[in-house]
């Protein structure tokens, strides 16, 4: 319906083109993103001059702004760009802003992630978990709790990494949100977890509960199932089960332009292809 708006009307409301903006990002296009946020910075200066209206609260705007930005900066690996823009909009977003600050938290973590601060990325993932469930944003939490669960990993706490999946399944439950969207993010990290302590078995059994659960139109969530998949198919011996995952899911890569998804897979084939002493 945005594209609908006339564009005028666009250019001076800054809200609706942050709408614009967060849907870019939906889509992986961090051209258009920018392109909007431009289009946002200059509407806002509109409405600090009082030439046009805000929706909202001009400093809660500013915040969300920024929040943009960070996210826009987690989309093209710009860690520090990240963190300033987080700072600056936890400065300014309303207290009752959980669903932002939930965002905010688990894009903190990604770029703490990238910084090699892991105690950092711990606990943004953590405050994302927790606020996803309060905010009424469950499928936020899910995504947290599987990075929490892999940062856990990082840090060779792997048994606390599959209690905390263990533990975002049993919560779902108990609040009846298994058919949430995400819920298969904790079951695909426990898979990889188990598959990392030599639980074959009980990683197959994850496996297969995350593979019901994760749709091929969420193009993140499928390639990393796709890498799972892969992983544990190496792990089973079955070198041409697991190229055959893994160039499908470059090829998805590929089609939406995800550099990081093609450069974790082409290590991954790279590592099966010695399996088979195609050294070449």
């Amino acid at each position: 319906w945005l594209p609908a708006i006339p564009e005028a009307t666009m250019r001076a409301r800054p809200r609706l083109a942050l709408l614009r903006a967060w849907l870019a990002l939906a889509d992986y296009d961090a051209g258009g993103a920018d392109a909007w946020l431009q289009v946002a910075a200059a509407a806002m200066a509109r409405v600090a001059a009082g030439e046009a209206e805000p929706i909202g609260t001009v400093t809660n705007l500013r915040g969300e702004l920024c929040a943009v930005r960070a996210r826009l900066a987690t989309l093209t690996g710009d860690a520090p760009t990240v963190i300033a823009n987080a700072a600056e909009a936890l400065r300014l977003l309303q207290s009752d802003s959980l669903a932002l600050r939930t965002r905010l938290a688990k894009d903190l973590g990604y770029a703490h992630v990238a910084q090699g601060d892991l105690s950092g990325a711990e606990q943004a993932f953590a405050e994302a978990v927790v606020n996803g469930f309060v905010a009424g944003y469950p499928y936020i939490s899910f995504m947290a709790a599987s990075d929490y669960a892999y940062v856990k990993s990082l840090r060779g706490q792997l048994r606390l990494g599959a209690t905390a999946c263990r533990d975002a399944l049993g919560h779902a439950a108990r609040r009846d949100e298994l058919g949430a969207p995400g819920v298969g993010l904790p079951s695909l990290a426990l898979a990889d977890i188990c598959r990392e302590r030599g639980e074959l078995d009980e990683a197959a059994a994850a496996l297969a509960d995350a593979s019901a659960r994760i749709s091929p139109s969420n193009t993140t969530s499928f390639l990393c199932l796709l890498l799972v998949e892969a992983r544990l198919a190496r792990a089973r011996g079955d070198l041409a089960g697991a190229l055959l995952h893994t160039r499908h899911g470059r090829f998805i890569a590929q089609q939406r332009n995800l550099v990081w998804a093609v450069a974790v897979l082409d290590a991954l084939e790279a590592q099966l292809l010695l399996g088979r002493d195609d050294l070449e």
